[in-house]
């Protein structure tokens, strides 16, 4: 009985997903031992002949990843010359997935190797260290006309349209890749961060709203806020900064603030838990998290640009005055008479909006507070603008509420450090200049020093505050101090 049941052990299913595990983990490590030997172990002809070796069996199979596998290997000039030699050579030859004449599942020949030849040379051609944005929009221009429902050849001329500078063209052709799979996330996120950087901020929004729960308080860009999406609240922000809305930059980087504020409150109940339940290894590595929580990007991101923009708002109170149009002094009667048209056809739309959205949020509150106590008691934004945050009395404070927690690291950030300067000129605060001055010749003396100079010289300060330096007389030792005989 003993043995039946431990040979019938051996035809479980589960003794069958074992072999296939074991099967794909060997499979994996070999393919990452050739990648490592690509990498340091072979140079010169040895590394011609296994590039070689590896290049024509993963585009033989049509790897899509190919690319992404070895531009580690471009950091050497004469790897990367290498690699582009032979798959240039792959090109001008007439071969298909394993024979030349096999047919794709839909009856027609297709040409396996010669789409993942082109989008490799198009992928290689876009790279930082092998540019040629000219040869990448004709490969890709092949691609597109080959296999026209595959959005990876759109994404791929997209990217290489943003590399141009032509952020509207990148954002159409997102929007066009996105469109050909409608419900891959992915691509639909990837199409509103391009549509943001286009400063398209409706359309992102729209964008996003296809994977959001819209009926939620706030709609879709309070699910957003709820689910701590910082990347597209980051670039939202970076949008409206630079289309001078700053109301509504501050309300994007004011909710970043406030969700590192929400994780910094978390972490005190995670202590007398660990003790508790003697995590002790977990509460160490959240103790070193901890420490290190204000230098995530997004924070020093957003802290930066904020700091900046309230750096803006105390040179400039102009700014924050309601009406502002930018660039209005330079203009003719004619033109400022139509810029101020369209200021308060503007003003109308957006207070129209925010009126219909503050009824949809208390009505969605309501129907929370129904189902849900705690949901009926989150607090309704009814400054949606942020022209409250841009009226600030204090905008120098405003920013150092943001820069205070990165300048406490210390150096660690130093776009930090450039905008505390600023803020602490401004502010007449003059003993901090040398905290600034010798973090400054310890990284980039060269290119901040000039700039710290500039600053102090436009900076109105405090010349009541302004002391002689008095050079010390050089002492030297008595001959008293050290005796001669110890």
């Amino acid at each position: 009985m003993a043995n039946m049941r431990k040979s019938s052990t051996d035809w479980t299913p589960r003794g069958g997903f074992h072999w296939i595990f074991s099967t794909v983990r060997t499979l994996t490590l070999l393919r990452l031992s050739t990648r490592l030997n690509l990498t340091g172990r072979f140079i010169g002809s040895d590394f011609k002949d296994a590039a070689d070796h590896y290049l024509r069996r993963m585009l033989q199979k049509g790897v899509p990843s190919t690319f992404n596998n070895v531009k580690a290997l471009y950091t050497d000039k004469a790897k990367r010359d290498t690699i582009e030699e032979l798959v240039e050579s792959y090109s001008a030859e007439k071969q298909t997935n394993g024979n030349a004449s096999e047919a794709a599942s839909d009856g027609n020949h297709k040409d396996h190797f010669t789409e993942a030849v082109l989008y490799f040379l198009a992928q290689h051609y876009n790279y930082k260290l092998s540019r040629n944005l000219k040869k990448a929009v004709q490969l890709t221009d092949r691609l597109i006309e080959m296999s026209p429902k595959t959005y990876d050849y759109v994404m791929t001329k997209a990217r290489i349209a943003k590399h141009n500078g032509n952020t509207a063209g990148a954002a159409r052709l997102m929007n066009e890749a996105r469109e050909l799979d409608l419900k891959d996330r992915y691509i639909n996120t990837k199409c509103a961060k391009y549509q943001l950087r286009d400063d398209q901020n409706r359309s992102a929004l729209e964008t996003m709203s296809k994977f959001t729960r819209n009926e939620t308080v706030g709609g879709t860009l309070g699910d957003l806020v709820d689910m701590q999406c910082m990347w597209y609240l980051t670039e939202d922000g970076a949008a409206y900064a630079r289309q001078q809305q700053y109301g509504l930059a501050l309300k994007r980087y004011h909710a970043i603030h406030d969700i590192f504020e929400t994780w910094q409150e978390d972490q005190f109940d995670f202590h007398n838990f660990s003790f508790r339940k003697g995590q002790i290894r977990a509460y160490m590595a959240m103790l070193r998290w901890e420490d290190g929580l204000r230098e995530h990007p997004y924070y020093v991101r957003a802290a930066v640009a904020a700091a900046r923009i309230y750096v803006t708002l105390h040179d400039r109170p102009d700014v924050a005055r309601d009406g502002y149009i930018p660039g209005l002094a330079r203009m003719s009667d004619a033109d400022a008479k139509r810029a101020q048209k369209n200021l308060r056809k503007e003003r109308e739309r957006a207070d129209k909006e925010d009126a219909e959205r503050i009824d949809a949020d208390k009505k969605a509150a309501a129907k929370k507070a129904n189902a849900s106590a705690d949901e009926g008691a989150k607090k309704l934004d009814t400054d949606l603008r942020g022209r409250a945050l841009v009226e600030t009395k204090d905008p120098l404070g405003q920013a150092m509420r943001f820069l205070q927690p990165l300048m406490d690291l210390g150096v660690g950030v130093l776009e930090a450090q450039h905008v505390g300067f600023d803020v602490y000129t401004r502010r007449g605060k003059l003993l901090s200049f040398p905290r600034f001055i010798m973090l400054v010749l310890d990284r980039r003396p060269q290119t901040d020093i000039p700039r710290f100079r500039e600053t102090l010289s436009g900076a109105q300060v405090p010349r009541r505050r302004l002391l002689p330096l008095q050079r010390r007389p050089h002492h030297t030792p008595s001959s008293h101090a050290f005796p001669v005989d110890m």
